[in-house]
């Protein structure tokens, strides 16, 4: 009898401690692939934060090419008269030195340097770039899908803000607009592992991972058609 009992308890025994490294093994499993779920979630949260962030800023630089091409053909439909000169920079030959310069009463495209915010009014579907006072940067989800300036009732993710300068080192100059624009159209998004910023903070200055510039370099090349 004695031996049975002792046969019992061990028997006892083994299947408790089996019980319990059967447990750790499926805790072990379970938690792996929680992280691994986990880890899957936030890339892909990280990755349409990216692509949102790219299509905005490719938008916002676009924005500027549109307004220089605009300039020219607005300057065409005004005649001659309103931007074909005599450029000394080139020996007197003719230049459109107006390019960067809005067309009264064509259209409002005064291509300047400094930050500025690229609106679009969705009433009359134009552009306008505005550069002055304190820009507010933040964009808004509208109902539509699309992310304006415009304070709507979500509260803003993304910003974004376009920085303009003007390049006149060789082979450009400073005259009569033969020098090449370059446009940072910068997108910086809030969330987990971003930094802080205000919604009238520099984009192009923040020190952040989340955060994509894209650069365009144009020329006035309406000089050389």
């Amino acid at each position: 009898m004695r031996i049975i009992a002792k046969t019992q308890a061990l028997q006892a025994g083994q299947s408790l401690i089996e019980t319990i490294i059967a447990i750790f093994i499926l805790t072990t499993a379970l938690t792996a692939s929680l992280g691994v779920a986990l880890y899957a979630f936030s890339a892909s949260t990280s990755s349409q934060n990216e692509i949102v962030a790219v299509s905005l800023a490719r938008e916002g630089a676009e924005v500027v090419r549109v307004m220089r091409d605009s300039n020219w053909l607005a300057g065409d439909a005004k005649g001659e008269a309103w931007d074909l000169q005599a450029c000394s920079d080139i020996g007197d030959r003719l230049c459109y030195p107006r390019v960067y310069e809005k067309v009264p009463s064509y259209n409002n495209y005064d291509l300047v340097s400094g930050n500025q915010l690229a609106i679009f009014d969705s009433s009359d579907q134009s552009w306008t770039l505005d550069s002055t006072g304190q820009l507010n940067f933040d964009l808004y989800l509208q109902p539509d899908g699309s992310y304006t300036h415009t304070s709507s009732s979500t509260p803003p993710f993304f910003a974004r803000m376009i920085n303009i300068s003007f390049n006149s080192a060789a082979p450009y100059t400073n005259e009569n607009s033969n020098q090449e624009l370059i446009v940072k159209s910068v997108v910086a998004w809030r969330g987990k592992g971003c930094s802080a910023f205000a919604a009238t903070a520099d984009l192009l200055a923040l020190a952040t991972p989340c955060k994509i510039v894209v650069e365009e370099h144009l020329t006035n090349w309406k000089d050389y058609k």
